[in-house]
């Protein structure tokens, strides 16, 4: 079954390619490099990535490519095709990781948008805030559901909302499939861009494996059924403030997510920006507080540093009811240079 569904979308792409080579287009093609060096106190060592998770693919050394292509005809517009890839250093595990973040085709039609590769799936703030270069990450990073996932997805936009789907095979970064699949649908209210909010209501549901990073932990099966509630608001003199609400199921375990975010452009977005962020998760018996505060300031057009610092508490409930003190508490500091022309 894994080598008939590699089969299958393997055909698919080489059809998405050979449809946007098959009409007239226009193309854009960026390059992209960034590095991160921080210190982690709970790991008593310099570290090179943003995130307290070894796991987690964002946001480490690396250096690629992102390539946009726009596929028209003489009715115009129809399509894009996206590919997003690049070569980052996994330093805890001394070895280079081969990372695809976008690679999907895009079709417009009268009814809906549709999309297949990998993409953002219909769930929460990821599914329409770009964070791929920022060091403050939405709720997605904290393992609930997937920033992008690959599988199909449809998108309609109305005149002042929107209504998303997506069916995936719950991988994230890598691919494999063992019965593996979450199904998402996201509802939202407001144009971001006209309106300068957007709120939004997700559900998810599906059966999950382990996954850690690019590898398995277990082929094993879990039920997860989660719902979100997010809230952006570009607000008056350059604040921004986005809320991320979730709760539901995951290994026949309630769980609890909050995350809120407020930021400042200074100078009207041409100056630095500062942020704050909070995060509570409760995931069975573990409970993880997390406030960060960051700052970044473009230093050209296509040159961007940030530095965030971050003090988590992680807590095992299960070992402090038995008497048993397991509580870590990490203070992260971390600088990042990002490239993209």
């Amino acid at each position: 079954m894994k080598k008939l569904l590699s089969l299958i979308f393997s055909v698919l792409c080489l059809q998405a390619v050979a449809a946007v080579y098959a009409y007239a287009s226009e193309s854009l093609f960026f390059l992209e490099a960034q590095g991160i060096i921080g210190y982690s106190s709970l790991e008593d060592k310099i570290v090179y990535r943003s995130s307290e998770n070894i796991y987690e693919p964002m946001q480490k050394n690396s250096v690629g490519f992102d390539y946009i292509r726009k596929i028209s005809s003489d009715n115009g517009e129809f399509g894009t095709f996206a590919l997003q890839t690049r070569l980052a250093y996994n330093a805890d595990e001394d070895k280079p990781e081969y990372q695809i973040y976008n690679a999907f085709l895009k079709l417009k039609s009268s009814v809906a948008d549709v999309w297949i590769g990998h993409n953002r799936t219909a769930f929460g703030l990821a599914s329409y805030t770009d964070t791929h270069s920022e060091l403050l990450m939405p709720l997605t990073a904290y393992g609930y559901g997937y920033e992008r996932d690959w599988g199909l997805g449809l998108q309609r936009d109305f005149q002042s909302s929107d209504i998303r789907f997506s069916l995936t095979t719950a991988t994230g970064m890598p691919i494999e499939y063992h019965g593996n699949y979450l199904a998402a649908l996201r509802y939202s209210y407001g144009v971001l861009g006209r309106d300068n909010y957007n709120a939004g209501i997700s559900f998810l549901a599906g059966e999950t494996q382990e996954t850690r990073g690019f590898e398995f932990a277990s082929h094993e099966l879990h039920s997860t059924y989660l719902a979100d509630i997010d809230f952006t608001y570009l607000g008056i003199y350059g604040f921004e403030y986005r809320i991320e609400l979730i709760g539901g199921i995951e290994e026949e375990e309630e769980v609890y997510a909050a995350c809120a975010k407020i930021g400042l452009n200074w100078l009207n977005f041409d100056g630095p920006k500062i942020e704050s962020q909070f995060v509570f998760s409760k995931k069975g018996d573990v409970t993880v507080f997390s406030t960060s505060l960051g700052a970044s300031y473009l230093l050209t057009s296509s040159l961007k540093i940030s530095l965030m610092y971050e003090h988590m508490e992680m807590s095992d409930d299960s070992m402090k009811n038995m008497g048993m003190s397991e509580s870590k508490v990490d203070n992260r500091v971390v600088a990042q240079i990002y490239f993209y022309k």
